[in-house]
């Protein structure tokens, strides 16, 4: 089956932008400035984009009622602050999503950034091994982590090492200029404000994230992931922790 895109404005199909004129500009256009949704098709599953506050509802009770005829798994692209993705095997599951998101179309994010600490004993969902082996094992393998120390000059975290198989390695290189890496900004300060409680207890903290992060192609991207945090022993060189990340399901909702 090949891939197949569908526009959808004021509760009917209309035509796609040309090929020459589907830039990434037209496409924003169409989704957050005209109310359009877009379906694309394919043997993998049907995806469905727009952008929350557009004026869509039509468009989007269309796309309900269409989903019927179109191959799962569904997948739910929608903006709000950045791009959400959500997966569902079965119609009705999507369809209630899709219902739910529209009642709450005049919500307004207060953070771009959410974190939740968490018991690895009482979670639902499932520890990545990764994070189950640090956990346990109280110290991370440096090729798997980032490590920040304190920098008393500046009187915050900064990032002093970069693991090579860590996962802000593998989803944007090894620079210190990734998104997740910048300090100053309220992304930083954020995820960086329970550093200081892991190094006063000397216990390991594990939490889960919902934040907007850059994405290597600029676009703005709402990443769930989970993390441990491990107090480094290091007596003669500056407090420091090291973080163990993995992108998975997390026990947030935000919309």
């Amino acid at each position: 089956m090949e891939s197949q895109e569908f526009w959808i404005a004021k509760g009917e199909l209309v035509p796609p932008p040309y090929e020459e004129c589907s830039s990434a500009g037209i496409q924003h256009e169409r989704l957050h400035r005209r109310g359009h949704a877009r379906v694309k098709v394919s043997a993998a599953g049907t995806e469905i984009s727009w952008a929350v506050f557009a004026p869509n509802w039509a468009s989007l009770y269309f796309a309900i009622e269409w989903l019927a005829t179109t191959p799962g798994p569904y997948i739910l692209r929608y903006f709000l602050s950045g791009w959400f993705e959500e997966s569902f095997h079965e119609l009705t599951e999507a369809c209630n999503r899709i219902d739910q998101i529209i009642a709450k179309s005049d919500l307004h994010l207060t953070s771009r950034v959410y974190v939740k600490e968490a018991d690895p004993g009482k979670i639902s969902g499932a520890f990545p091994k990764l994070l189950e082996v640090a956990w346990n094992d109280g110290k991370a393998d440096p090729a798997n982590a980032i490590e920040c120390i304190f920098d008393d000059r500046i009187d915050r975290f900064r990032v002093d090492r970069i693991g090579a198989n860590s996962a802000v390695a593998r989803l944007w290189g090894h620079t210190s200029s990734a998104f997740p890496l910048v300090s100053g900004g309220s992304y930083d300060q954020t995820v960086s404000e329970a550093y200081l409680n892991v190094l006063k207890t000397g216990r390991p903290r594990y939490d889960h994230v919902y934040a907007v992060m850059t994405a290597p192609d600029n676009s703005p991207v709402w990443i769930p992931y989970q993390r441990v945090i491990l107090p480094n022993s290091n007596k003669f060189g500056p407090p420091s922790v090291s973080v163990i990340s993995e992108m998975a399901p997390v026990e947030i909702r935000i919309i």
